[in-house]
């Protein structure tokens, strides 16, 4: 049986590009699982092994360039911790090194590296212990080995590796109990040569080929420590052919390939059992005299799939075989049934079955066969149909179908398919975005806030009333794949004068937020602050000045995931983000003799942004999201201006810097049935400036001794894109 592990998962995209590839935190654009070198030459999920990714979807194995001249090290990556080089066994760690398999949970790997300038050495990483050398079967310990495959538990490795220097070369079974075992060859003398295939998943079995007699032909064999390497023998009457083990069963107690059958030139898919040794398979050919290959097998060994030649051409079937029914022939995508399909996994139980089939129009699709259905042409990833598919693997439920598929790029891309076929690395991707897209609201949401807590008014008088209604507009353009985001807000401040210094009051606010290309929508925002102000001087301004304020506001919010990516199914949910923030201001008037009022001012802002848990409401590959919060606190410095240039006119500019001093990053947590993704604390990487500036110029137009209306406009810099934040706002003020 195939499996949806990680390898099968994502080796149709790795083997046909050179990166393995995640959405680069909000940007429109792909990103190396994690690249060693600069250059980011390239990755990928090691196309020998089947078992480049782990059982459970949540750790990618494989090799990556690093540093210069095309070497390249073996990786372990993890959603939470991202790319890992494991490293080689060489004193200097210049070496190469690839994985090419990892265990259930991926807490081992397994793989081979260079120990030397020429040597190669097969190697069990493990979390705790790093990089082990497996060494080889020669004496001097200076040949080369490599490990294929891995136990479920980490626990069991099996390869093959050199008994006698420069071509010998033997199958092996480690553990760290026995070190590297010998499993031989089935020659008389013990001195042709065995490789490894696969292993049974609690790694008391392995299957694979070996020499035998004194000719050219290999045979396939199961060994186990209480049998040792045992002959499965070929499909001929004089057992002179050649076989070979492909796959397993779980338990170990059922084993498939293709043996030679008949004069010895052709071959049969075989299923073989203790008890009843190598069962020829047959073909659907009229004659029993075609071809035919065993290409996987279900958890149990009860059903075999693969092709067979049908009719008396040599294209060949999809098969699915039992003992009840025998080989089935399953068709394909054509009208006439007259073109060529291949399976190459099966469901745990059997009843479903993948594959690829000739279709009329494309060429080959993906198909999923089940009993009740048949063939179901499993399309591709172009608008029109039109593009080619493959699917290499199935979960064990069956739901889910992966493979390759070309878009209208051209590009050959990963699937993964449960009632609709989607891009699998842009549908891993739409977290990783998603992240960097609930950061960006959040900062969004930030600035808002700014704007309310700087938002009051003064009497400078006791028992007098003031009012002040602002509306303003924020935007910044779209930058490097972030979409232009704009908000507009409309704030109502009403205060009190305690005394001529003293003034508190109250503000409301009401906005809306636009953000292009980002998965969150806002919907409707609120504020409310209150705040507390000190003039020395009353109106007049100079002197010492405070101002404190805090504020709350809230904003609802549908977040849709999977939007700007190409063959996402859109997934959403809704989510309120909340916001506490705190302001406190300490600044010195000086009038000067030409006139202008000039205030040197120091801010200290607290905020706290928080969105909450929310489950996405529908979709093939759903996910559920724990509460996510940024917290800032920043400190500004900044100069105010102003002068009366008429008798009823003032001129007022700003400029200074806002500096972060702690930010805590939005921690992006939850679970998913994403296979790689089931659990994910991703946090966003979006560069954000931690040093911003910002500049701003105003007019004030005194209606009469009472009320003013005012007009300001100012830039600064965006948290995170290198794009400028245009501010303009008007406002009403006045005194009762």
């Amino acid at each position: 049986m195939k499996k949806l592990t990680l390898s099968n998962l994502l080796l149709p995209l790795l083997a046909a590009t050179a990166h393995a590839q995640v959405y680069a935190a909000g940007l429109n654009r792909m990103q190396d699982l994690g690249g060693l070198t600069s250059s980011s030459m390239g990755s990928d999920a090691n196309a020998v092994s089947a078992n480049a990714v782990s059982a459970d979807g949540s750790v990618v194995v494989g090799q990556v360039d690093y540093g210069s001249g095309g070497k390249y090290h073996a990786f372990r990556w993890t959603s939470d911790g991202g790319m890992q080089d494991l490293g080689d066994l060489t004193a200097n760690g210049t070496g190469w090194s690839v994985a090419y398999s990892a265990s259930a949970d991926g807490s081992a790997v397994v793989g081979h590296a260079s120990y030397a300038a020429y040597g190669l050495h097969a190697f069990r990483w493990t979390i705790d212990g790093g990089m082990q050398d497996l060494g080889d079967l020669t004496a001097s310990g200076t040949g080369s080995s490599a490990a294929r495959a891995v136990s479920a538990d980490g626990r069991v490795v099996a390869g093959q590796a050199d008994y006698v220097l420069y071509g010998k070369y033997h199958a092996f079974r480690w553990t760290s109990e026995g070190g590297m075992q010998d499993l031989g060859d089935l020659t008389a003398s013990g001195t042709g040569t065995s490789y490894t295939n696969a292993i049974s998943a609690d790694g008391s079995a392995v299957v694979g080929g070996a020499d035998y007699g004194t000719g050219a032909n290999a045979h396939a064999f199961r060994w186990t420590s209480a049998g040792g390497m045992q002959d499965l023998g070929d499909l001929t009457a004089s057992g002179t052919g050649s076989s070979n083990a492909i796959a397993i069963s779980a338990d170990g107690r059922v084993v498939v390939g293709e043996a030679s059958y008949g004069s010895g030139w052709w071959s049969h898919a075989y299923r073989w059992t203790s008890d009843g040794g190598m069962q020829d398979l047959g073909d659907l050919t009229a004659s029993g005299t075609g071809r035919s290959d065993a290409i996987a097998v279900s958890a149990d060994g009860s059903v075999v799939v693969g092709e067979a030649n049908y009719g008396s051409s040599w294209w060949s079937h999809a098969y699915r075989w039992t003992s009840d029914g025998g080989m089935q022939d399953l068709g394909d995508l054509t009208a006439s049934g007259t073109g060529w399909s291949v399976a190459y996994a099966v469901s745990a139980d059997g009843s479903v079955v993948v594959g690829d089939a000739s279709h009329a129009i494309a060429g080959q699709h993906a198909f999923r066969w089940a009993s009740e259905g048949g063939m179901q042409d499993l399309g591709d990833l172009t608008a029109d149909g039109t593009g080619w598919s493959s699917a290499t693997g199935v979960s064990a439920d069956g739901r889910t179908v992966v493979g390759s598929a070309g878009n209208d790029q051209g590009v050959t891309r990963a699937f993964i398919y449960r009632t609709k076929m989607q891009d699998t690395g842009n549908l891993l991707s739409s977290l990783p975005k998603l992240a960097a897209d609930k950061e960006l609201a959040a900062a969004q949401q930030q600035m808002r806030m700014a704007r309310l807590l700087q938002t009051q008014c003064g009497t400078g008088k006791s028992g007098v009333s003031c009012l002040k209604v602002t509306g303003s507009f924020d935007a910044v353009g779209g930058d490097a794949g972030f979409g232009r985001r704009q908000q507009t807000q409309g704030i109502v401040t009403l205060g009190y004068g305690l005394s001529e210094q003293w003034t508190w009051g109250g503000s409301l606010l009401l906005g809306h937020a636009s953000l292009r290309l980002s998965a969150v929508d806002p919907d409707s925002t609120y504020g409310l602050s209150g705040w507390l102000a000190y003039s020395q001087s009353g109106q007049a301004g100079s002197g010492w000045q405070m101002q404190a304020a805090v504020g709350y506001s809230k904003q609802n919010n549908t977040i849709t995931r999977g939007h700007g990516l190409s063959n996402v199914e859109r997934v959403s949910g809704t989510s309120n983000l909340d916001a506490l923030a705190a302001r406190v201001v300490l600044g010195f008037g000086m009038r000067h003799a030409n006139g202008w009022l000039v205030t040197p001012e120091v801010a200290l802002t607290q905020q706290h942004s928080k969105f909450a848990a929310y489950d996405e409401a529908h979709g093939d590959f759903r996910a559920s999201y724990q509460k996510a919060s940024l917290k800032a606190t920043v400190l500004g410095f900044g100069v105010t201006a102003q002068k009366a240039v008429g008798s009823k006119t003032q001129l007022r500019l700003a400029a200074g810097l806002e500096q972060d001093l702690s930010v805590q990053r939005m921690k992006f947590a939850g679970i998913s049935d994403m296979p790689g993704a089931e659990a994910f604390n991703l946090e966003s990487a979006l560069k954000r400036k931690a040093l911003r500036p910002y500049v701003s110029a105003g007019y004030v137009y005194h209606l009469d001794a009472a009320s003013a209306v005012a007009a300001d406009i100012g830039v600064e810099r965006d948290v995170f894109s290198s794009e400028l934040n245009l501010a303009l706002s008007v406002s009403y003020s006045k005194i009762f």
